[in-house]
């Protein structure tokens, strides 16, 4: 893959960690707000940071010579175990992991499983 495509997709991955984080970041204020209940507030501002970690990482990489995903893929794979604590919506999370690694790192059956019982819901 050449270097031009590398920062498109490190482009495209961005955007959906940021579509990712915005959601994430309303569903927090609703909590604070009152209008929503989640399992673990804390865990959810937690998840909202971590997704921010991820975008910084990802611009660092973007602007770099050598983009390196390491840490940015570190951030997700917290963001995904938060997103399991918070409420059990962790598609967007794997599908930005999978994009991350290639497809080298999908979800397993269970957790695809899991995912489209919550789509059901």
């Amino acid at each position: 893959m050449n270097s031009e495509s590398v920062i498109d997709s490190l482009l495209n991955i961005d955007d959906l960690v940021q579509r990712e984080r915005r959601r994430r970041n309303q569903q927090l204020m609703d909590f604070i707000g009152g209008k929503n209940a989640v399992y673990n507030g804390e865990d959810l501002m937690r998840l909202v940071g971590e997704l921010n970690a991820t975008h910084n990482h990802l611009c660092s990489a973007i602007a770099s010579e050598h983009p390196n995903i390491y840490c940015a893929l570190k951030h997700m794979s917290t963001a995904y175990v938060l997103s399991n604590e918070v409420d059990g919506d962790c598609r967007a999370v794997m599908d930005i992991i999978e994009l991350l690694t290639d497809k080298k790192i999908v979800a397993c059956q269970a957790c695809m499983d899991d995912a489209n019982q919550l789509k059901e819901e």
